[in-house]
């Protein structure tokens, strides 16, 4: 989100069961479940690693502080003021950032949010000045799809909701000048929260075609003039927006069918928009998993273990925790308990910095009852319990795990 300069005020009813949650590079201060704290600390510790090295050459002695609420309103209530905020805002002046969890629709804000605003801080510290357009469109691109998987971070995925706004735009008749949305001041880029659509697919397509990292590295040497991008492309500005639209009408517009899909009305067009995505790339990894699971629901369980087998080949994509789990759900389905028990397992362990992976433990333990191993379904159990930081939420597992374990323990 765009960096503004706020006044703070501090509202005792957000603040007054806050704790602070240090780490090496950063301070959380929440309210919420700690279990549910230390996995966020976890993730944006990974994301701090990756980054730094990865793409950005310094990053910050004075840990970065993280104000993180249950909702929307909350965030807007601490911080005051007339502005609206919506996912999260960095705020340069005090060393922070203030996010959520929750959207006041009952949205999840999400990862990416929070990944999205410490993006924000890397670039504050590695470039100077750096122009609205090069900050957004690299922030927007570098976090939002972006979650630790197995210990990697996922790039290159379309992001759905962005996608949709962009293809939306094109097909209205907006061009994609290259000259234009490099030349926007702050003013004018954000005048328009249309122009962060096009920016996070210029950063994507460097990003594919292998040429992100020179290309920051470029900018940092040489400025933010647009001869730098032709430089490090090698192509003039037209060349590029003749290719960016290309690749915008291929990668973004298979994400922008993803998120028709999630409109449709039955589930048959919903197969009809995800199979138009895989036409324009068939290793989209959530195209393919939105299909898997609706030929699950239809209790087509070959189909949906055909398109999980194409996901599953990428042990870093997004996707490929749910997939996993799918899988296991498939072959427990089948009463085949051993390959079920695998699957989860996989699963389990890709989901390491993933707020729902105490869910998995409770697949697992299925497993083993099924199996009659008390011993180790009473483990996963434990471990259940142990994990699950939203008790209030799923009091019936919660209570069906206590029952299992005073019975055969």
């Amino acid at each position: 989100m765009r960096r503004v300069a706020l006044s703070l005020v501090v509202l005792f009813s957000c603040s007054v069961f806050a704790q602070q949650y240090p780490s090496q590079h950063y301070v959380v201060i929440s309210d919420l479940n700690p279990g549910y704290v230390d996995i966020l600390t976890r993730n944006v510790e990974m994301f701090y690693d990756n980054m730094l090295g990865g793409y950005f050459e310094q990053g910050w002695q004075q840990p970065l502080t993280i104000y993180y609420f249950e909702k929307q309103s909350d965030t807007q209530a601490y911080l005051g003021g007339t502005e609206k905020i919506y996912y999260g805002i960095y705020i340069p002046s005090k060393n922070a950032i203030f996010t959520h969890r929750l959207m006041d629709d009952g949205s999840l804000a999400g990862l990416g949010t929070l990944f999205h605003e410490i993006t924000h801080h890397f670039v504050r510290i590695n470039y100077t000045n750096p122009p609205s357009w090069f900050d957004e469109g690299l922030t927007s691109f570098l976090s939002e799809q972006t979650r630790i998987v197995n210990g990697k971070p996922s790039l290159g995925h379309p992001n759905p909701w962005r996608e949709q706004a962009l293809r939306d735009m094109i097909e209205s008749g907006a061009a994609i000048d290259v000259r234009y949305y490099t030349s926007l001041n702050g003013e004018k880029f954000y005048a328009d929260r249309k122009n962060y659509h096009p920016l996070r697919a210029l950063f994507y397509w460097l990003y594919i075609n292998g040429q992100l990292k020179a290309y920051m590295a470029n900018v940092k040497q040489q400025g933010y003039a647009l001869s730098v991008l032709e430089q490090t492309t090698g192509k003039n500005a037209d060349q590029i927006g003749i290719e960016l639209l290309a690749f915008i009408r291929k990668n973004c517009y298979a994400g922008a069918y993803v998120q028709d899909s999630l409109r449709a009305s039955n589930a048959e067009n919903k197969k009809r928009l995800l199979n138009a995505a895989l036409n324009l790339m068939p290793d989209y990894s959530r195209a393919r998993y939105d299909l898997a699971l609706l030929l699950y629901r239809e209790q087509d369980y070959a189909g949906c273990q055909r398109e999980l087998e194409v996901v599953l080949r990428d042990t870093h994509c997004i996707e490929y925790k749910d997939a996993s789990r799918l899988m296991g759900d498939c072959r427990y389905k089948e009463k085949n308990i051993q390959e079920a028990l695998v699957h989860y397992q996989n699963a389990f362990n890709a989901a390491a910095y993933d707020e729902y992976q105490y869910e998995i433990c409770y697949n697992v333990a299925a497993c083993y009852m099924a199996m009659g191993d008390k011993e180790q379904a009473g483990t996963w159990l434990k471990d259940y319990l142990a994990k699950n930081w939203e008790p209030q939420t799923t009091q019936k597992h919660c209570k069906s795990a206590r029952e299992y374990l005073e019975q055969n323990q």
